[in-house]
């Protein structure tokens, strides 16, 4: 992985100052560029570059030596690793002045061009001009995209903030991982992807106490959703555990310090906040998010298999029993044919099941469910998915994908009859 400084040069008649970064001062320099180097990149070996980018005016005015006393920053930079034996690149990126569209998208160009894949980057946006923090941002969270980069830092120097000959260096970064937080809340909200989410969070893990565990947890959630992990689900203590971790995060000092995290830390809570603890009808809230994501094939065998688990639940069974679930899932679809036939048919039970089936026909939602006859058509929809539509008799995608909806609210409006929302 190779580091790159990135900066622009102005044609400003730049002053003698101290500039202040994290504590570190460096006396008595005209270019911030200096400053930054001497604390960010003295590090910087030979497979590192320092990357400017420079117009025609200022390459003449501040980069190119003029000799005497008054050094430019050419002959500066060279100074600051005139000892070093693995010295970096230096690389010269001449620049129209950017007072046209098309000139900036030449320079976002040229910035994108500078980058390769996993490069480790720290920008400098003090000098250039006013789009270039908006084009930095641009230009970072495209090449984190394509190119894999990590940032490490943006920076402004702020001359116009001295005091007493000295001024600060702002460190702006936490501005572009508020821009990375949202996109991941984002895709986390809206289409239930975790990856960008759970990635973020591991990669801050080392600068926000709790990230570690919010991070594991938050995986934990997502995979149990996503894998139908229905008795899970129902405990809802994998959710629980998600927002109490994520809420902890929220008392780091550094999280706390900017309110803007607030409301992503909202949405991110808002997703969970529907599963309740040891609840028969999470699979309800389970089905409606995968709903919301496009993921059906998820959504119908929840909303058949937590049917059987909340009958269970209701008449007091082992809805983990894989025999007892069986029985009641031939219970129904026999009791459906029956209703459809006007027929009955004699069963030859064992004493437990006896016991069981007795207590189904105590069941509220197992009278909802024969009714409705709603669980035979969730076992044909389930079918006609898991089966990959090689029937004859298998639907198109638009109308398996409503039937699906459909389905849901049947149910929905089902449970809403025998249980208090």
């Amino acid at each position: 992985m190779a580091r790159k400084f990135i900066s622009f040069l102005g044609t400003s008649d730049y002053k003698y100052c101290s500039y202040t970064l994290n504590n570190i001062t460096v006396n008595n320099v005209r270019f911030i560029q200096e400053a930054l180097i001497r604390i960010l990149c003295e590090d910087f070996s030979a497979e590192d570059s320092l990357c400017f980018m420079l117009t025609a005016a200022a390459k003449k005015k501040h980069w190119e030596a003029v000799g005497g006393d008054i050094k430019n920053l050419e002959d500066i930079v060279n100074d600051v690793y005139k000892d070093k034996a693995d010295k970096p690149q230096i690389t010269v990126i001449d620049i129209p002045d950017g007072k046209s569209e098309e000139e900036i998208w030449f320079i976002f160009q040229k910035i994108t061009d500078l980058l390769n894949e996993d490069d480790s980057v720290i920008f400098d946006i003090t000098h250039g001009f006013r789009s270039l923090p908006m084009l930095a941002f641009a230009v970072l969270n495209y090449a984190s995209f394509l190119k894999n980069i990590k940032l490490e830092g943006i920076y402004y120097g702020a001359y116009e903030a001295k005091e007493n000959e000295n001024a600060p260096i702002f460190n702006l970064t936490e501005f572009y991982s508020l821009l990375r937080w949202s996109s991941a809340a984002d895709a986390f909200v809206s289409y239930g992807y975790s990856d960008k989410l759970f990635g973020l969070i591991k990669e801050t893990a080392r600068n926000y106490i709790g990230s570690q565990k919010a991070g594991d947890n938050l995986k934990d959630a997502v995979n149990t959703l996503n894998t139908v992990r229905g008795k899970e689900i129902t405990e809802g203590k994998v959710f629980s555990k998600c927002i109490t971790n994520i809420n902890d995060l929220r008392t780091n000092d550094k999280f706390s310090a900017h309110p803007a995290f607030e409301p992503l830390f909202d949405k991110i809570n808002d997703v969970f906040s529907g599963f309740k603890a040891e609840d028969p009808l999470n699979f309800l809230y389970a089905a409606k998010l995968h709903l919301e994501h496009g993921r059906e094939q998820q959504a119908i065998t929840l909303l058949q298999e937590g049917i059987i688990t909340a009958i269970l639940q209701q008449v007091k069974f082992n809805f983990e029993d894989r025999g007892v679930r069986e029985i009641t899932s031939k219970y129904i679809n026999q009791k459906i044919i029956e209703k459809r036939n006007h027929t009955t048919k004699p069963w030859l039970l064992t004493d437990d099941e006896k016991k069981l089936i007795q207590s189904l026909e105590q069941s509220s939602l197992f009278a909802e469910v024969i009714s409705s006859e709603i669980f035979d058509k969730l076992t044909g929809l389930r079918n006609d998915i898991n089966h990959g539509g090689y029937n004859k008799s298998s639907s198109a995608a638009s109308k398996i994908i409503n039937n699906v909806k459909k389905h849901y609210e049947e149910v929905e409006d089902i449970c809403k009859k025998c249980f208090a929302f």
